[in-house]
């Protein structure tokens, strides 16, 4: 199973729950399966949130520039795709909130990759991922697989997943 991709996200300095929800859940999956899980962080002065996110993952890589300092999905999306195209995951995983429901899609685009989103439930099925979202109004969970798809993306529903701890201890590279 190949590595799977979280995108952290942070306002204020401070590192979003969705992020810590996605991590628990990758962990979840590459334990099962025997991948890797990376946390994939950008923005300016950013070290302590790396720290942070050390007991989440396998990697910490960071980005840390000064046009990465407030969010924008035209200078985000080209950063992200590099960084995709060169780790080749299994899976990314984005926050399905303002910041991933407008970088997701360009960003799917860009990398010719399937794209779920608004997901409650991510499961590996052999070399592959299926999700489960929810549908007409949340009245139908639908289960969608990207079977033969070499790379899947998905955008996760904040709360989907229980925030657990940490323990992991991922090394840093930035």
């Amino acid at each position: 199973m190949k590595e799977i991709l979280v995108l952290a996200e942070h306002r204020g300095g401070e590192l979003r729950d969705v992020t810590f929800e996605m991590l628990g859940k990758a962990g979840q999956l590459a334990g099962d399966a025997g991948g890797t899980v990376v946390a994939l962080l950008l923005g300016a002065g950013v070290g302590e949130m790396a720290e942070k996110l050390k007991a989440y993952a396998d990697d910490v890589l960071v980005v840390d520039h000064g046009n990465l300092t407030n969010f924008n999905s035209a200078v985000y999306q080209p950063v992200v795709a590099e960084v995709v195209r060169t780790r080749e995951p299994g899976l990314v995983m984005v926050g399905h909130t303002a910041f991933g429901v407008d970088l997701a899609p360009s960003l799917a685009i860009a990398l010719d990759a399937p794209l779920a989103s608004d997901c409650i439930d991510v499961s590996a099925d052999g070399d592959s991922y299926s999700v489960t979202r929810q549908i007409y109004e949340g009245k139908i969970d639908a289960r969608v697989s990207f079977k033969g798809a070499p790379m899947a993306m998905v955008t996760v529903r904040a709360a989907a997943f229980p925030v657990e701890d940490g323990t992991r201890s991922g090394n840093v590279t930035e």
